[in-house]
C-alpha cells in the first residue's frame, strides 16, 4: 500500500518535491524552495519580484533568497473576512448607531 505525504508539494515547473515542515523550518529560503511552499511557479515569482510585490535579497546581485517569516505575512496580507464576521461586524454598529451598547 503506498503512503501519501500530505506535507509535501510538488513544484509544477521542475517536478520535484519538497517537504513543506522542512521549509518552514527554515529562516532563509531559495527562490526554488520559496516557490515551491508558495505554490507558484518560477516564473510567476520570478515577475512578482521584479514587480517588487514581496520582499527579497539578492545578494551579490545573483541568486534570489526570502525569509519564510516574510513570506508567511505576505500570504497573510489582505485577509477577506468571512460572510459570518461581516454580518456579526454590521449587527454591531447597527446597535451602536442606534445607542444600544
Amino acid at each position: 500500500m503506498n503512503s501519501i505525504n500530505i506535507n509535501a508539494r510538488s513544484n509544477p515547473e521542475t517536478g520535484n518535491v519538497t517537504n513543506l515542515h522542512s521549509v518552514e523550518d527554515k529562516t532563509i529560503v531559495t527562490f526554488a524552495e520559496a516557490a515551491n511552499w508558495l505554490g507558484l511557479s518560477h516564473s510567476s515569482l520570478y515577475k512578482m519580484t521584479s514587480d517588487r510585490k514581496l520582499p527579497y535579497y539578492k545578494p551579490g546581485g545573483k541568486r534570489i533568497f526570502f525569509k519564510m517569516e516574510e513570506l508567511k505575512a505576505w500570504v497573510l496580507s489582505n485577509r477577506t473576512s468571512s460572510l459570518k464576521e461581516l454580518q456579526s461586524n454590521s449587527t454591531i454598529k447597527n446597535n451602536q448607531s442606534h445607542g444600544n451598547n
